[in-house]
């Protein structure tokens, strides 16, 4: 939420300061991310909620069956100011049968659609068909992993390590569930699966069926600015650390490298703590 609204203010004040161009703030889904105890919960001042379905594959295909929280949620908010607008948007956003991404989807459109937010959802065909040749030399020449060699090793330098290290191929393999792909001799290993490749097999795949494909954290980048360009990357610190490890490799598969701006943090302090401070 808050790089959301950190977005849409750094448009509005974009916009503000040249007012002969037009910023659209966009909020890409990491619907495809198959890491569910990241996002399976959320805190209050109160209270901790906590979403309890089957993961293993991309976490915007789960669906959901468990509302539970929704009735504890109304119970901490139906005397709140805006308490019952909130309530009334769960219940919409997370029915029984919606996937995450449709619940999502609907709770950020009905929160920041009148600021013209763009919401874009990577686990896509549409959109894979646009990198598939990115794949493709990431699936035979360990693309990234070469151009970010150097920016690696200065980073490692100044700071002791990076925040993510490249592997030779940083893609993974989507079926139920989302695995990582590795050249094992002459086969590509869909980790942790029975799923071997020839060379061929795996390019007729990519091909066909792009959609199968999924970019890791480091490649992820690369597929959000091939697909939309942008002027800007609002992220957290560690986000900003791994993006920087990418420059090298944008400029080699001549894509525009964005600014990349930290995202506020906020600190919620009680009024009688903050009177103590005075």
């Amino acid at each position: 939420m808050y790089k959301i609204l950190q977005t849409i203010k750094t448009c509005s004040y974009l916009k503000f300061n040249f007012p002969d161009f037009n910023f659209v703030p966009v909020y890409w889904m990491a619907s495809e991310d198959h890491d569910f105890a990241e996002i399976n919960h959320f805190k209050t001042e109160s209270n901790y909620y906590e979403i309890n379905e089957k993961s293993g594959g991309p976490v915007g295909r789960i669906q959901i069956s468990d509302t539970f929280f929704i009735s504890e949620f109304e119970k901490e908010f139906k005397d709140s100011v805006f308490g019952t607008e909130l309530i009334l948007m769960l219940k919409e956003a997370y029915k029984v049968g919606n996937t995450l991404t449709e619940a999502i989807k609907t709770l950020v459109n009905r929160l920041f659609s009148e600021f013209g937010l763009l919401i874009i959802d990577g686990d896509s065909g549409i959109l894979k068909n646009q990198v598939k040749e990115i794949f493709r030399e990431e699936l035979i020449h360990s693309a990234l992993y070469h151009a970010s060699k150097e920016k690696v090793k200065f980073l490692t330098d100044k700071y002791g390590k990076v925040q993510v290290n490249p592997r030779e191929i940083n893609l993974f393999y989507l079926s139920d569930t989302r695995d990582r792909i590795e050249l094992v001799g002459d086969h590509y290993s869909v980790v942790d699966t029975p799923i071997r490749l020839t060379k061929e097999e795996i390019l007729n795949e990519l091909d066909k069926a792009p959609e199968r494909f999924s970019p890791n954290a480091l490649m992820r980048p690369v597929y959000q600015e091939k697909v939309l360009p942008n002027l800007a990357y609002i992220g957290g610190n560690a986000e900003i650390m791994y993006w920087l490890e990418l420059k090298n490799y944008f400029t080699k598969i001549d894509i525009p490298f964005p600014v990349l701006i930290p995202r506020n943090s906020m600190l919620f302090l009680q009024e009688k703590v903050l009177k103590k401070n005075r």
